[in-house]
């Protein structure tokens, strides 16, 4: 994922990758029992091959569900009393 911070004066400030450190939950959105990903991310390939997968051979008979993803950005002191917009990009 690409982050775009912007301000109305000028074009693009800051490009940053947002790929590392991310949190991610499988099936429920309780956090304290997450793993550290980066980005791209397939947590699918952790289960084992199933013919009897909802997604059949169009998922790679794999297990298919609901996965939570969270990221914490920690801003300089720089953007104090400043707007600050996020554009993302998930390639």
């Amino acid at each position: 994922m690409k982050c775009f911070t912007f301000s109305r004066k000028q074009s693009i400030q800051r490009k940053q990758l947002l790929n590392a450190g991310w949190q991610f939950v499988e099936n429920d959105s309780n956090f304290t029992r997450a793993t550290t990903v980066s980005l791209p991310h397939d947590w699918s390939i952790l289960h084992r091959f199933d013919r009897e997968a909802p997604a059949g051979g169009g998922g790679g008979y794999l297990a298919t569900g609901k996965g939570w993803y969270r990221r914490t950005l920690t801003l300089s002191r720089d953007y104090v009393d400043k707007k600050v917009r996020l554009y993302g990009k998930v390639e």
